[in-house]
């Protein structure tokens, strides 16, 4: 079933995301294809967009559910650009050592981290 917009078409972003969601290997040439036949114009390149999209755009939900959302990339809003330390950092590294243990357990798992990156 497609969803419609209220013009009576069927909004191609939202069959998309259920085609991906009734098959979840299929690639966005297969999606494409498929939804072509269905009448849809849509492409490969644009599938890849709208599935994209739809990762960035994921919200934390329920706790426990395994699902942590959307990974934010780039330097956080608010964050000082001389280098400083805001409070947002500052809750962000609690948080942190909250869940390390220990200040000294977060601050192995700061420079294990940092012996991985390039």
């Amino acid at each position: 079933m497609m969803a419609r917009t209220a013009a009576g078409e069927t909004n191609k972003s939202e069959a998309i995301r259920s085609y991906r969601k009734a098959n979840r290997k299929a690639k966005p040439r297969e999606i494409a294809a498929a939804l072509q036949e269905k009448g849809l114009d849509v492409n490969a390149q644009y599938v890849s967009v709208v599935l994209s999209n739809a990762r960035k755009h994921k919200v934390k939900s329920g706790a426990g559910n395994g699902h942590v959302g959307a990974v934010r990339r780039g330097r956080p809003s608010g964050s000082a650009s001389n280098g400083g330390i805001n409070l947002a950092d500052l809750k962000l590294a609690k948080k942190l050592m909250m869940s390390a243990g220990s200040v000294q357990q977060a601050r192995k798992a700061i420079d294990t981290i940092a012996e991985l990156l390039p």
